[in-house]
């Protein structure tokens, strides 16, 4: 495969995962409930402003930057900074939300575990399948 094929299916796949990162992180911030009062009661109530079960399809970005990765690491490391913007963007959104509501308590900060374990998974992925790509091919490849 020529170098250029190469970095096109790389870019093609790293702006994937970046478009899919910044669909979901949009997705989960708009269906969040934000504050609700809990059924049957009239001072207790529940906070939510970025739907977790939608956010947890962030994972899926990680195997599709490690495939990019296996054609060309430097496109796919590029696109690990983009998955990354989105995912802590999305949680300086939430914690400003908790904080504009006067729901904060400090606590919603433990979000940008969530936005550093992503990227982690993706550097990870990204710098095991490039490598192995770049093992992998012939020299003239290279």
């Amino acid at each position: 495969m020529t170098p250029s094929r190469r970095l096109l299916r790389s870019a093609i796949l790293s702006a994937l995962a970046v478009a899919g990162s910044t669909a979901v992180v949009l997705v989960a911030l708009a269906v969040a409930s934000g504050v609700t009062v809990r059924p049957g009661t009239m001072d207790s109530h529940d906070t939510e402003f970025i739907d977790g079960a939608v956010l947890q399809l962030s994972w899926l970005t990680a195997p599709v930057l490690g495939i990019a990765a296996f054609y060309s690491i430097r496109v796919a490391l590029l696109g690990t900074v983009g998955v990354a913007v989105s995912q802590f963007w999305a949680m300086a959104e939430t914690v400003d939300r908790y904080q504009e509501s006067g729901e904060g308590d400090g606590l919603e900060a433990i979000g940008y575990l969530f936005a550093g374990g992503v990227t982690f998974l993706c550097l990870l992925l990204v710098l095991v399948c490039g490598l192995t790509g770049w093992a992998r091919r012939t020299p003239q490849d290279q």
